[in-house]
Order: C-alpha cells, then structure tokens, then sequence
C-alpha cells in the first residue's frame, strides 16, 4: 500500500520527504528545507515527481488525500502521448504542459543506438543538456514561478518522465529562489538516486552498461545549469529578474506563500519583555 515514508538526512534530521506510491516514482516534498534566513519551507505546498503514467488505485486515494491542485508538466507533447498521465477520477486539479525538449535530446539518442556508447559521452551530452535547460527554457520555467506566486495554485505538483534532470532544475530553481543554501539544494537533486530506477521508455531501451549513468542524478549535471546562470548572469537574483520575471515583489511574494512565518528568537523576546 502507497504511504509517506520517514528519511534522514542532514544534521540526523527526520524529513517526511518521500511519498510511497506503488505506480509512482521519485515522488516528493520539497518542505523542510532551511533557507539562509533560518525559515523552513513548508511542508504540502509543493512536490515534485517522475511522470503519472502507472498510478494504481492505491496511489489515487494517496494523491488524493494530498489535495493538489495545480499539475505541471514538463515533458514532451510526444511523451504526453506515450505515457499519459492518469489520475483518479475525483481528481480536479489542473494540468498545465509546459514543455521543455533538451537540445541534447537526439545526440542522447543517437548514442545510445550507436556501436560503442560511452559513459564519458554520454555525460558530456547531460551535461549540455543541463545548460540548455536554463538557456534555452526560460520561459517555460517563468509560466511555472508564475503559476507558484498565485496562492490558489496550491498544492502543486510539477515533473516530468523521471522526475531527474527538467524537475530537479525547475527544483533547484526553486529552492534557490526561497533563499536553501546550494549544499541542501544538491542534497535535493540526489535523492533521486535512492527514488527512480529507470522506469522510462528511455532508460529500458538503453544497453546495459550505460543504465547505471542513464537512471543516476550526478553533481556535475546540476553544476553545468547553475554555472550556466552564473556565466551568463551577475547573480541568481538577476537570473530571476530578467528571465523568469521574479523581481524583489515577486521573490518576497513567493516566499510569503512557502516560508514558514519568521519567528523572534528567546533573546529578542527577551529584551522586549
């Protein structure tokens, strides 16, 4: 049966960050998390997961019992087609396409149907992939934080097929924005790791020994996006700013609606006792 599962990870800090379904892989909360400012983001406004494609009857009284509202969908029209989402009935939330197709897509492909496929090759592809994410999909990311400053749109969901490299930038995005220091958001990035064992068209299709780099989260990916930012931006701020549409209103905004509220320390309160 579906259930939320219990981890560690930090400081030895219990999370509630995994949601256990049967059909689903790579499902999670992006609560929990420490922002520089010492707020926790909350916990139940916002997951991120592969595609929805094997939902079992199970899973759909668990998704329903979580309340989402909002669905995100960051494939392909094509993936769309080949493994479409399905959700219980009752379900009444909406869904948005927002799709982002990697310029490395195709030489992804072409490697794999290739006589010698490396796993330095193909980690070269991901790792231009990851940079034309952030280059070349800004707008698609923009539609999801305008879609994350409406309080209306919460619980939202957003993925894509394995919930791995389109969802865990949109992820490190995200928490970046609210202010998580870069350790807890590669801490984030590789859960998937311990989440997702190539349950994609893709991944199934690919030789045996270049599966284990397929289906992995690596550092490195991650790396080349956020670099990317940081060669072509002065800062993340002016990332947001100019190519996501998240100015200073927009950033506090969104951090009002999934930051839990700041609270005065003893001594504070001490002093003005």
């Amino acid at each position: 049966m579906a259930a939320f599962v219990t981890e560690t990870g930090g400081e030895a800090i219990s999370f509630r960050r995994l949601v256990a379904f049967d059909g689903v892989a790579n499902f999670r909360d992006l609560g929990g998390y420490m922002t520089a400012a010492s707020r926790s983001v909350r916990w139940g406004r916002v997951y991120r997961s592969s595609a929805l494609d094997k939902m079992t009857e199970d899973d759909g009284s668990l998704f329903l019992s979580l309340g989402i509202r909002t669905i995100c969908d960051l494939r392909s029209a094509r993936e769309r087609e080949q493994a479409p989402t399905m959700l219980p009935p009752a379900c009444k939330a909406d869904i948005h396409p927002m799709e982002i197709v990697s310029s490395a897509g195709h030489r992804l492909k072409d490697l794999v149907a290739s006589e010698s496929p490396t796993t330095e090759a193909y980690r070269a592809i991901m790792v231009d992939g990851y940079r034309s994410y952030v280059r070349e999909h800004a707008e698609q990311f923009r539609r999801l934080f305008e879609l994350l400053g409406d309080e209306g749109s919460y619980p939202l969901l957003f993925h894509c097929a394995a919930g791995k490299d389109r969802t865990g930038v949109a992820a490190a995005l995200l928490l970046a924005v609210l202010g998580v220091g870069r350790d807890e958001i590669f801490d984030d990035y590789l859960l998937t790791n311990s989440h997702w064992h190539g349950n994609s068209p893709f991944a199934r299709s690919a030789p045996p020994d270049l599966l284990p780099t397929i289906i992995s989260a690596h550092r490195s990916y991650l790396s080349a996006a956020l670099d990317a930012i940081g060669e072509d931006h002065d800062s993340i701020e002016q990332f947001c700013d100019a190519r996501l549409g998240l100015g200073a209103a927009a950033v506090d905004r969104l951090r009002q609606l999934m930051l839990e509220p700041q609270t005065r320390s003893p001594t504070m309160s001490n002093q003005r006792g």
